[in-house]
């Protein structure tokens, strides 16, 4: 992020002249995105006059992505949704982790294990701050375990009419309304608006945030890697298999995690909506050859960091399924994985889809929203605002927070300004979101960059050993459940 005295200047002008705007409320939006976070924030704004949701996709797919575990982002949804989702997903029981039998064999299996925990009992041993969060009326910890398309699934059902989702819809331009508000101009050559606020919930390639960020949208090819992004130099395989009905379960399931040389896997079952079979999912974490972090050592092959993001599952895996099955199963002898229950390579052999995609984050210290010369506003929310790499499970619990977050700030301000009382503005309102949201979200973010890089075990494996016996003291003394807890417990207000 470039600083300057000129941008310092433009910027208090900016806040002063806000101040002197007439304060209106919000009640048109347009969301951009029709991921989790643009339609967790279409529930949290339903009741206004008019919310509109636009993608550049051409529809949802219910097989679209993997999946991945909710325990904040499902707390943070109201009763009827909460239970929605958690119908479609799957209770998550536990959590372990596995590596090379360094420290001896556990009941006859050459492995080890690292860290083996029990969700409910975690949770119900924790502080009444955290139960209190994360345990329902029975008892039971909201935790579950649910593929990205089943969640979007039930957050679309569940949604009024009033508020439609609007397809292949691509943001090409954001311009100020001459009688107020603010138009969307998409690739189509159509046009919505005026909206009072639009949100960007389109991700790490977020054309909103470029918006945000320099007041104008530039035309890019889509070749290009994500704008706003850094590439963590990690990179990641998903292999997904739908089960069959006689394999699906009815009770919990659990997540494995196996650390090998040079790069992990992690083997888990989700819920892939009520009445369905359950979801299967390996992913391998490894470290791209061509970077040391996020610094890029050597030029060729420059097009495997363009291959995707982190929530980018457009590529046609199909036809290169056969290719990538091979590449996962030599991983798994390469760097050592220990699937002696074949867990994962089963998976990878039966898989119908694969997803090869790249690791990206934003620099956290960039700016979220900005207000217009007419009162209207472009804000930020999810991966457009805070994306980061995906090791402690919290990219989708962190968006559906933000989302709620955001919402709740923006009825408060409507209902300010409807009562005469108090002196909050729009600046304070998007101010206060941004406040609440970027401490959990930073401070994910540096652990799970951590994490990626120390779950990997280095290039070749060089501290492979270090990082088990690293795990192994940290679940020992109880640090690995305190970061899980920790990151857990939402944070809206």
């Amino acid at each position: 992020m470039k600083f300057s005295i000129a941008s310092s200047i433009a910027a208090l002008l900016q806040i002063a002249l806000i101040g002197a705007l007439e304060q209106k409320p919000i009640r048109r939006v347009g969301i951009i995105g029709s991921g989790v976070a643009g339609l967790t924030l279409a529930h949290a704004l339903q009741e206004l006059d008019q919310v509109e949701i636009f993608d550049a996709r051409s529809e949802l797919n219910r097989k679209e992505g993997a999946g991945f575990q909710l325990n904040g982002g499902l707390a943070s949804f109201e009763a009827d949704l909460q239970r929605a989702v958690a119908e479609a997903g799957m209770p998550l029981e536990g959590i372990q982790s596995r590596s090379k039998a360094w420290f001896g064999k556990t009941e006859n299996q050459d492995y080890s294990t690292l860290l083996q925990l029990n969700i409910n009992e975690l949770i119900r041993q924790a502080s009444e701050e955290v139960s209190d969060e994360l345990l329902d009326d029975d008892g039971n910890a909201k935790w579950t375990a649910i593929t990205r398309g089943a969640l979007q699934e039930v957050l679309r059902n569940n949604l009024p009419s009033s508020v439609p989702i609007r397809f292949n819809k691509k943001l090409t331009s954001i311009n100020e309304h001459e009688s107020g508000g603010v138009l969307c101009g998409f690739d189509d050559g159509s046009c919505s608006g005026p909206f009072d606020m639009v949100v960007g919930c389109d991700g790490i390639r977020s054309a909103t945030k470029e918006f945000v960020n320099t007041a104008k949208i530039e035309e890019k090819k889509t070749s290009l890697p994500p704008s706003n992004a850094i590439y963590s130099g990690i990179r990641i395989r998903f292999a997904v298999v739908d089960e069959t009905v006689e394999e699906k379960q009815t009770s919990g399931t659990k997540l494995t995690q196996y650390f090998g040389d040079g790069g992990y896997a992690l083997h888990g079952k989700f819920g892939a909506g009520k009445g369905r079979p359950l979801t299967s999912m390996a992913v391998f974490v490894y470290l791209d050859e061509n970077y040391i972090g996020p610094f890029q050592v050597a030029k060729e092959r420059k097009d495997r960091v363009t291959v995707g993001e982190n929530a980018d599952w457009t590529q046609t895996v199909e036809q290169q399924l056969e290719s990538s099955r091979s590449n996962m199963l030599s991983q798994l002898t390469a760097f050592n994985i220990p699937d002696k229950d074949k867990a994962l390579e089963s998976v990878i052999r039966n898989a119908d889809r694969i997803y090869e995609l790249g690791s990206y984050f934003h620099n956290p210290f960039t700016r979220w929203s900005r207000i217009l010369k007419n009162g209207s506003c472009v804000v930020l929310c999810g991966d457009a605002a805070h994306a980061m790499p995906p090791f402690l499970g919290q990219g989708s619990n962190q968006a559906i927070q933000s989302a709620y977050c955001l919402g709740n700030k923006i009825l408060e301000y409507n209902q300010q300004l409807e009562d005469e009382n108090g002196d909050l503005t729009l600046e304070k309102t998007l101010a206060t979101y941004r406040e609440v949201r970027w401490k959990p979200t930073f401070n994910i973010l540096w652990k799970a960059l951590f994490l990626g890089y120390l779950e990997t075990g280095g290039g070749n494996g060089i501290y492979s050993k270090p990082r088990d016996s690293f795990f192994q003291l940290m679940g020992a003394v109880g640090v690995a459940k305190g970061v899980l807890l920790g990151a857990a417990v939402p944070k809206i207000r």
